[in-house]
């Protein structure tokens, strides 16, 4: 009898709580960053047309230079823009941050790409190139970190949805 007592009070005293505000927050940030995340998937998806067409030798250099110029480096300059235009809750903001700046630095590396093949400097593409590497691992380090953090809400997020 007392069990079940304790279990209901207990229970009561949880459902009075009301929803966390903790929660709502982190999902009202993570809506807004939605749209961000589409526009990084597209990232994703121009990125890789890229690559396909330099392994299977279907484009020429200069056709594969203007993709870059032209698809690929807008739309990475422009989702850092848009990232640094959603707001995050207090608890997020150092995450949100660190996201923002994972993502200029991925541009700055792409324009370094970019420059790279028009100019037909090896040396500066493959620095460029070595630079994007150690971003794309940054940014998986970032989403691991943040689903963790997340995770005790049944929180997580997909920078490719």
């Amino acid at each position: 009898m007392w069990r079940t007592l304790t279990l209901l009070t207990a229970t009561s005293l949880v459902v009075g709580c009301g929803p966390d505000p903790e929660h709502q927050k982190t999902v009202d940030y993570l809506t807004a960053l939605h749209p961000v995340l589409q526009e990084n998937s597209l990232l994703a998806e121009r990125v890789l047309v890229q690559a396909a067409h330099v392994y299977n030798k279907d484009a020429d250099a200069d056709a594969i230079a203007d993709a870059w110029a032209t698809e690929v480096l807008p739309l990475a300059q422009q989702i850092p823009v848009l990232a640094g235009e959603v707001h995050p809750p207090p608890h997020l903001t150092v995450d949100h941050q660190n996201l923002v700046s994972i993502w200029t630095k991925r541009a700055d590396a792409y324009r370094e790409v970019v420059e790279g093949l028009g100019t037909a400097d090896r040396a500066r593409f493959q620095a460029a190139s070595n630079a994007t590497a150690a971003i794309t691992l940054s940014e998986d380090q970032w989403v691991r970190g943040f689903n963790a953090k997340i995770e005790p809400l049944r929180l997580y997020v997909d920078l490719y949805p």
